[in-house]
């Protein structure tokens, strides 16, 4: 679905006669078969396609060695003379230029004024004759001459149908049951068509066929793939789901709601796909936890999304880059995309330290948070989401604001349990009151910590793990309620004011106010 959308958006660029196009994707070989084949297509008994690349000079769409309009060859490749050279190239063709942004660039290339220049000139030219240029490759810093002039065309990553057909390619003539194709297919998505192929011959080479250990393989490989890209991280999701939640019982409604709604019979009832939720509060209080159970609960994998990696120093490099994690993440759809701690990448933006590169980096994301179509659920975290800019959680991009709390009494003993029962321990041998009475504005983070200083304590002992070792490791830990009490009072007056709260009330709270449970 996603490259016939592509196909029809690019006929319908070059048959409007758009002169210069850009597909920033590093899939030269599949975006060429994919132009080839549309070209063909085209009305009036297609379009001739010629390709040009500083090895090889112009080349027809079947690899020979292009002519000029006078039968002669062009002779060695000269970025300088390739805009020249396009007028002397029949007329209403296609015309693609393989990493040609380095001779974009006046610092990387003596001449690049000279084809800019050029560039300018011939524009008209192309547009009257039916002739487009489609620069392919993703680095291109489309100079201000031609800022106006350039149109870019996302080429996705391959589709469920791409994918299976690489699968096939791989698998000829070695036995495999199709009944094992779409684990492969899902574990494949968000891969290169090359990628693609060359995990799943891996998985042959070990298994000799398709199966659940061919799968896991791919996927450990996916993660690798990813996160050598720098920008996004393949989590597992932990076993367990919103069990492993103390609390939160408003939260955990409104994903358990939520996953019910990304179906086909959701969307004949009207119902659009959910958006997701953002989830702010004191640091500590469980909300990449909330995060990572999501994903489980929902059975889609989870995509961390590194904001901080996505400022690069470099101008251009930021909007880029999250152009193309965007494009994985859809790829990989359905999936929840994690983005964690959002203010350290978008506080600032606007400010006076920022030199723009953030504010276009954040435009990037708010965009396509608003007009994505792919079952992407967005779980956003935050410690302080008053530093962000107001448009940023707007209804259309999310669906609700959470505010996560201090835990109640009534919630730290459920904290105590799921970690006393996740270390192998019976909870109900502990006396999880006078645990939760010690722990008085502790958070989920600090009771984990105090459960397993207390493991230390005991196992230092040579004793079993008892209430008065975790009585005993209570005080090692320092509760940011503690340290720093009026930042927290601040957080928490300001969520009861702009967020909903993750939990509701409970009936033993004396002033009634929201269930607060982490972990």
């Amino acid at each position: 679905m996603q490259e016939e959308s592509f196909r029809a958006q690019l006929a319908d660029y070059i048959l409007s006669g758009h002169a210069y196009l850009h597909c920033p994707t590093t899939e030269r070989t599949r975006f060429l078969a994919e132009l080839k084949a549309l070209a063909e297509s085209l009305p009036e008994d297609g379009r001739e396609v010629f390709i040009w690349s500083h090895a090889t000079g112009w080349r027809d769409a079947d690899g020979n060695p292009a002519k000029s309009a006078s039968g002669a060859e062009f002779g060695q490749p000269d970025p300088q003379t390739v805009p020249q050279q396009i007028l002397d190239l029949p007329e209403n063709a296609i015309f693609t230029l393989k990493d040609f942004g380095f001779y974009l660039r006046p610092k990387s290339y003596s001449y690049a004024d000279v084809v800019i220049s050029w560039l300018t000139e011939v524009r008209d030219v192309l547009a009257a004759t039916g002739r487009t240029v489609i620069f392919l490759g993703p680095e291109l810093d489309v100079p201000p001459a031609l800022a106006n002039d350039v149109t870019t065309v996302e080429f996705p990553l391959p589709d469920d149908d791409a994918i299976e057909q690489s699968v096939r390619f791989v698998m000829d003539g070695h036995e495999f049951d199709d009944a094992s194709l779409p684990p492969i297919v899902s574990a494949c998505r968000g891969m290169t068509q090359q990628q693609v192929e060359d995990r799943v011959a891996l998985a042959l080479r070990k298994f000799k066929t398709l199966n659940g250990e061919a799968a896991k393989l791919i996927l450990r490989e996916k993660a690798e793939v990813i996160r050598r890209s720098g920008l996004l991280k393949y989590q597992e999701p932990p076993d367990g789901g919103l069990a492993l939640i103390g609390g939160n019982d408003a939260v955990k409604a409104h994903i358990i709601r939520d996953n019910a709604c990304f179906t086909e019979e959701a969307r004949a009832f009207g119902i659009d796909s959910p958006r997701g939720i953002m989830l702010t509060g004191v640091s500590g209080c469980g909300k990449t936890a909330i995060s990572l159970a999501a994903a489980a609960e929902l059975g889609v994998p989870l995509i961390q999304f590194d904001v901080g990696a996505m400022m690069s120093k470099w101008v251009g490099d930021s909007e880029a880059n999250t152009r193309n994690a965007l494009r994985q993440v859809e790829a990989m759809a359905p999936c929840v995309l994690q983005i964690d701690e959002v203010e350290k990448g978008f506080g600032s933006v606007g400010g006076d330290g920022d030199s723009g590169a953030s504010l276009r980096t954040f435009g990037t994301l708010l965009k396509w948070m608003s007009e994505r179509t792919c079952p992407a659920y967005i779980i956003m975290t935050a410690n302080d989401v008053s530093k962000l800019p107001p448009e940023f959680t707007r209804k259309g991009r999310i669906d609700e604001i959470f505010g996560v709390y201090l835990p109640t009494p009534e919630e730290r003993q459920e904290i105590f349990h799921i970690h006393l029962r996740l270390r192998k321990r019976d909870p109900s041998t502990f006396d999880l009151d006078a645990l939760a009475t010690a722990t008085d504005a502790y958070t989920g983070a600090d009771i984990e910590q105090v459960v397993i200083t207390g493991l230390k304590l005991a196992f230092h002992a040579g004793e079993e793990l008892t209430t008065d070792h975790l009585l005993q490791a209570v005080p090692e830990v320092r509760p940011l309620s503690r340290t720093d009490p009026e930042r927290v009072a601040a957080m928490t007056e300001w969520l009861e004011r702009h967020t909903k709260p993750a939990s509701t009330p409970h009936p033993r709270n004396g002033n009634n106010r929201p269930r607060r449970v982490v972990i």
